[in-house]
């Protein structure tokens, strides 16, 4: 009697030791899945703000061109061109360091439409004689990649009912 009361303690023991150590490690792998993707939902959001202040930099940028052209004297203030430059730079710079990054956080499809983005904006502004055309080229490239990357984020960031 003793010695099945033993082996039924010994049982119970082993099966209170499994239950534990698999409860443990289903709860770390759903804290490391959450984890992983609280950081892909912080790297598309600050792409995507990124990419809209891009956008809305060109969109700014192509309105000031149109008055210039048709009111020659017309100047913003230097204050207004460089709050509007310093969003420009900054959303260059998070969009290179995202392309940088590559596909370690985002979709391999979202990383190359931003790494053909950052080929268009390293030509810049000043650096071509063909101004209206590196414009054209990245409006176009600016609202593709940016169309691209929130599809990709809506796809990457969905909850899939079985990874719970």
């Amino acid at each position: 009697m003793g010695g099945e009361a033993l082996w039924e303690l010994v049982k119970v023991f082993l099966a209170a030791l499994f239950a534990s150590a698999l409860t443990h490690l289903l709860t770390h792998r759903r804290f490391i899945q959450g984890r992983w993707w609280d950081r892909k939902n912080e790297a598309y959001g600050d792409i995507i703000s990124s990419l809209v202040g891009l956008v809305r930099w060109l969109e700014w940028q192509m309105k000031y061109e149109e008055r210039r052209w048709r009111e020659p004297e017309y100047k913003p203030s230097e204050e207004a061109l460089k709050v509007i430059y310093d969003e420009y730079k900054k959303a260059r710079d998070r969009i290179e360091w995202a392309a940088i990054e590559g596909d370690y956080v985002v979709t391999t499809k979202a990383a190359n439409a931003l790494a053909e983005l950052v080929e268009v904006l390293k030509v810049g502004p000043g650096i071509t004689t063909d101004w209206w055309g590196w414009f054209d080229s990245c409006c176009g490239k600016a609202e593709s990649c940016l169309e691209i990357v929130r599809a990709e984020a809506r796809s990457d960031l969905r909850v899939k009912w079985y990874s719970l």
